[in-house]
């Protein structure tokens, strides 16, 4: 278990387990508004292999991913709401107190700290958001992130519209 010696290296600097997340995961949001990485080069801190998914190799999550119940998983992430759960972690206050930037802003860091996706990004015009994921890991998982992200979006009462494809899932966050 790699991270656990990663916690422990760090754990002298930075003295409890929490300042060490909290550490990772200012360093993870400074990353993610750093844009992506040049052509050709990785970003710092990204596995030379993109054929895996986290700690999970992306072939052996597309095959969970295609036998999937998407009705229980459905109903699991409706009780659960883990993307809800991971922002008020972030920011330290309940979703209901975020503003609507701070949500995308989750949104998109989230997103791309699960490193599931060929590409996350988020436009800002001046009345909406548009957030995109670009996936090769089938309709499932298309099916799987719109349920994720919607139940974010309905939970903070936001107005958005979400476009589906078997390849991607695509988010205009109206604002005000």
């Amino acid at each position: 278990m790699k991270h656990y010696g990663l916690i422990k290296k760090h754990l002298e600097t930075y003295e409890t387990q929490g300042k060490v997340l909290e550490h990772a995961l200012e360093s993870l949001d400074n990353s993610a508004r750093s844009g992506p990485a040049p052509a050709g080069e990785k970003a710092p801190g990204r596995k030379a292999d993109d054929s895996s998914a986290g700690p999970i190799q992306k072939y052996a999550l597309m095959m969970l991913l295609d036998t999937l119940d998407l009705e229980k998983t459905g109903e699991y992430i409706a009780r659960v709401k883990p993307t809800v759960y991971a922002l008020e972690y972030i920011y330290h206050k309940p979703l209901k107190e975020c503003s609507l930037k701070e949500v995308v802003d989750g949104l998109v860091v989230t997103s791309r700290a699960l490193d599931w996706y060929d590409k996350v990004e988020c436009l800002e015009d001046e009345g909406r958001y548009t957030f995109k994921i670009t996936h090769t890991m089938g309709p499932n998982a298309s099916r799987i992130i719109q349920m994720v992200d919607e139940n974010l979006l309905y939970t903070y009462d936001a107005r958005f519209e979400t476009i589906v494809s078997d390849n991607g899932v695509s988010h205009i966050i109206l604002k005000g």
